[in-house]
């Protein structure tokens, strides 16, 4: 898969994902600020999780 491919799969996946975040963010009635929070809280918990298990290298 060259790199231009790759970058259209990216972003077309991410558009996707943000398309159906965006949907059940509606769909769900919930305040803004409710739907806000909780979309940190578990981004949060995620980069938690996720920090051990990546190397930290300088740039």
């Amino acid at each position: 898969m060259t790199n231009g491919m790759r970058g259209t799969a990216e972003m077309t996946a991410a558009m996707a994902i943000s398309g159906t975040i965006g949907w059940f963010v509606v769909s769900s009635g919930e305040p803004i600020i409710d739907v806000v929070f909780w979309r940190c809280v578990f981004a949060a918990a995620t980069f938690c999780f996720m920090a051990p298990f990546r190397s930290c290298r300088p740039m």
